[in-house]
């Protein structure tokens, strides 16, 4: 301490040795330690700084670690940003992980979120054996008790937030930078839109692994011949269409011309075999009806399900869906995923029948949702 102030504006984190008459040490905890926990760090010290000065005050040390931090990684640049805008620096600073060191030095320990808290409660007790060990409870207990830890978020404009968004696909198959990485986790652990995203694309990443990158972006090249072996192979199949054709037809005059000749008996005793011949009939398809419920005020509409041996058929029927405006079917399975059974356009006050497929076996079918051209639910139905 210096010019008799009593708080210790040391530059470091709590382990780094700000003078042996430092009482208290305060601690921020978050995911990378290169968002949040730092911009808190600079900002309490920046505020002690200005208020402690008073003779006779106990001595603070202030700093910030990541539960999966990146030792040595500056600042994010939009948290850095948002810092100088606060009238913070945020030169020089390095991240470093949380340790167990950290918390048996630290007397108060503030986390980001209540996942942060856990982690950090599996890793020791947040004071040191030699100082008086009922305050650290008593502030542990008061900070545990504010909220549930989800609100708060990096500062990131929309475009920034854009930007991490799509960094999703690259982050869930391991192709970003370990500082990169870092951004996103530390967006991530304050964005529950990004998570559900990262949800829904993460089946997707084990799938990709088997691309080869180095040739996604070759365009194929078609064989310089592919056109007239296309035109000589639909030329041999009409020609041997116009053979069974011409064949059929001879043997259905001969046929006519032997139903003229046969009289008497002979016609009789045909007759008769051909009227006891069994008549064959089309197999009896049963068809599983459910309800449809819609999520527009005057639609209308019911479905019935048809399990085959290769997935399943919807047979969709609807009334008062937009004019002209084209739906999307999909059918949601138990394991997650959900497949496409294809579309249809809306037809109006006018009744529209539909036969839909999905490849989803019925016992693993578990319902279908339409969808306008919005990505909007219009109409649902659990099977």
């Amino acid at each position: 301490m210096t010019d008799g102030r009593s708080l210790t504006a040391c530059a470091g984190h709590v382990a780094d040795p700000c003078g042996s008459d430092v009482v208290f040490s305060i601690l921020f905890v978050c995911t990378a330690n290169i968002c949040r926990s730092p911009m808190a760090e600079h900002l309490l010290r920046d505020s002690l700084a200005g208020v402690l000065d008073t003779e006779g005050s106990n001595g603070f040390s202030v700093g910030s670690a990541g539960v999966r931090g990146w030792d040595g990684a500056p600042m994010d640049p939009p948290a850095a940003a948002e810092l100088r805008r606060l009238g913070g620096d945020p030169s020089g600073f390095l991240a470093r992980v949380f340790t167990s060191a950290l918390v048996e030095s630290a007397d108060l320990i503030l986390t980001a979120t209540t996942d942060h808290r856990r982690l950090v409660l599996g890793g020791g007790r947040p004071w040191h054996p030699d100082r008086n060990t009922a305050q650290p409870d008593l502030l542990w207990a008061e900070v545990a008790a504010r909220g549930n830890g989800r609100d708060g978020r990096n500062p990131v404009t929309p475009e920034e937030h854009r930007t991490l968004r799509e960094m999703l696909g690259a982050f869930s198959l391991g192709h970003l930078s370990a500082a990169e990485r870092a951004s996103v986790q530390a967006h991530l652990d304050g964005c529950s839109d990004c998570q559900r995203d990262l949800a829904e694309i993460a089946p997707l990443a084990s799938a990709l692994k088997f691309v080869d990158a180095n040739r996604v972006s070759e365009i194929a090249t078609p064989v310089p011949d592919l056109g007239q072996r296309i035109l000589a192979a639909v030329a041999v199949e009409r020609a041997q269409r116009d053979r069974q054709a011409r064949r059929r037809y001879v043997l259905v005059a001969a046929a006519a011309v032997l139903a003229v000749l046969a009289i008497g008996g002979i016609g009789v005793a045909i007759g008769e075999q051909i009227a006891e011949a069994p008549v064959a009939t089309a197999p009896v398809v049963p068809i599983e009806s459910v309800d449809v419920t819609s999520e527009l005020v005057g639609t209308q509409a019911s479905a019935g399900i048809i399990a085959h041996t290769w997935g399943i058929e919807i047979k969709l029927q609807a009334v008062g869906l937009q004019p002209g405006m084209p739906y999307s079917v999909v059918v949601t399975t138990g394991d997650g995923p959900r497949r496409s059974a294809g579309g249809f356009v809306g037809t109006g006050d006018n009744v529209m029948n539909c036969n839909l497929n999905a490849d989803v076996l019925r016992p693993d079918a578990t319902g279908f949702t339409v969808f306008d051209e919005t990505g909007q639910p219009v109409l649902s139905a659990d099977l």
